[in-house]
């Protein structure tokens, strides 16, 4: 037998493990990631903190926008951190909008996941 025989015999017989897309894997983990947080899950727990001092750190600054002494000399650093904020929750509400269907108890019409995901 020639050489090109015996690979592509060699070839026809081999199970390879078929890799997960990108899309997917990025997926899975944004959903690992913003639901499912166990006490041993580091990246889980530093996003549930940060979005918790993020809200917190949003609510004492509408409070200080409301002293008319402390908005007017910082009112480019409140509205700056107010974008950055929108920005940050509108990442997360998309990421959570993407990563719903993973969900095993949300019930989603046919044909809707493949034509918003």
């Amino acid at each position: 037998m020639t050489e090109s025989k015996l690979r592509s015999q060699s070839n026809q017989y081999s199970f390879k493990r078929k890799k997960a897309p990108v899309g997917k894997k990025l997926r899975y983990f944004s959903f690992k990631m913003l639901e499912v947080t166990h006490h041993d899950d580091l990246l889980g727990r530093a996003f549930d903190n940060f979005m918790i001092a993020l809200i917190s750190l949003n609510t004492i600054a509408f409070a200080f926008e409301t002293v008319y002494s402390i908005s007017i000399p910082h009112k480019s650093y409140f509205n700056n951190f107010e974008t950055f904020s929108v920005a940050i929750f509108t990442i997360e509400y998309g990421l959570r909008l993407w990563t719903c269907t993973l969900k095993k108890n949300i019930a989603i019409p046919y044909g809707v996941e493949s034509s918003l995901f």
